[in-house]
């Protein structure tokens, strides 16, 4: 937890040097179909509450736990909101039950990702 909230830190003061006119896609792969469940919730709020840059793609695919109300892995765009306890980012599609721990589940989105959101820099994270 304390990790993920310094990488979301360190993203938030160095993405705009990152950025300098370039396009980005970052995609995000969260596999919490298990007990990190509530805390992949939290961490997408937390990116909701960036300032997101137009040249900037940040597109999740969160696989939830079927112990939550939402029990699918959906994809979302995200978007910048300062609301901490809604998750209100654009809903790309609802993709069913998946099996996030393979390896070609992540090819997968990583491959429709990319494709779909192209751009002059990328950048793959894993999380879980």
């Amino acid at each position: 937890m304390l990790r993920t909230k310094i990488v979301i830190i360190l993203i938030s003061l160095f993405l705009p040097l990152l950025l300098n006119g370039e396009n980005w896609t970052i995609l995000v792969y969260m596999a919490a179909d298990n007990g990190l469940c509530l805390n992949a919730v939290k961490d997408i709020n937390e990116m909701e509450a960036a300032e997101i840059d137009d040249n900037l793609n940040v597109i999740v695919q969160v696989d939830y736990s079927e112990t939550q109300p939402i029990s699918t892995a959906r994809r979302c765009k995200i978007s910048s909101d300062d609301n901490p306890e809604t998750i209100s980012s654009h809903l790309i599609s609802d993709i069913g039950e998946i099996d996030s721990g393979s390896w070609i589940t992540l090819k997968n989105f990583a491959n429709w990702g990319f494709s779909n959101y192209p751009s002059s820099k990328k950048a793959l994270i894993i999380w879980s």
